[in-house]
This record gives structure tokens, sequence and C-alpha cells, in this order.
């Protein structure tokens, strides 16, 4: 099973979660796309990061760290996180960090950041698609 953490919300009378389980599809961000039938959207970013081995990151900054302090006690010390917002970024007076350095500290777990100038449309259609990953080891690539 696959769970998707969900940032719930009304569409047309339905929760999103709700939709998304039982038509496999999300009709806000990917109309049209059918889901695979193992995916399960949870509006519970802790109950979808407990026991993931792959975190996957590709919210705002805004929300992405409020959802790294919602799951921080629950993930697991042998996951590896993957991030993919572009604007993650925390700049202090005498430091500047990237999205994988603050997602590595507040989950004390291995980081890597996934780049491309694909549409995530695109890749869901199956047509061709280039990315780059970066990360400081060989084992977390």
């Amino acid at each position: 099973e696959l769970l998707l953490w969900v940032n719930d919300e009304i569409i047309e009378g339905a929760m999103l979660t709700e939709i998304i389980n039982t038509t496999h599809e999300n009709p806000k961000y990917m109309p049209g796309l059918r889901l695979p039938r193992n995916l399960r959207a949870v509006s519970d970013a802790a109950e979808a990061a407990r026991g993931a081995d792959l975190l996957i990151f590709v919210e705002r900054q805004d929300v992405m760290r409020r959802i790294l302090v919602e799951i921080a006690s629950c993930v697991k010390r042998t996951a590896t996180a993957v991030i993919m917002s572009k604007d993650m970024v925390e700049i202090t007076a005498d430091k500047l960090k990237f999205g994988c350095q603050v997602v590595s500290e507040a989950l004390k777990i291995p980081a890597a950041v996934l780049m491309g100038g694909t549409l995530a449309a695109d890749v869901a259609a199956g047509h061709f698609a280039e990315a780059t990953l970066g990360c400081h080891s060989t084992e977390t690539a």
C-alpha cells in the first residue's frame, strides 16, 4: 500500500481524500489521471509517514515546515527523504540551508533533492522525462 498525504479540502461537496480513495483520481491537481489502486489518500501526515521507507515531499515551504514538525517523532530512522520543492530554503544571518539539509536535520534521516524541467503531468502520462537526483552519498542515491 502506498500512502499519499493530502491537505484535505472539500471539492464539489466531498472531501478530497474520499474522492481520491473512491475514484482513484485527484480532480484538483491531476484531473483525468488514473491513480494506482494500491494508493490510499490520508489527511494525517503522521499516518502517511509512519513506517515508510521513502518519504517524497512536494509541498510549498510553509506547508512543509508544519509537516516536518507533525511527522518528526514517527519517521523510521532508516527512511530516506526526497525533496522536490524548489522553494525550500532556510536563510539566517550566518548560514544558508537548502531543502535537503532542512528536512534531514528535522527528521534525522538522509535526504536527497530531485529536480528537473519536466512537468508532473508529462511524467504521469508516461512522456519522456529528465531529472537530476542530488545527494550526499551513494547509499542515499
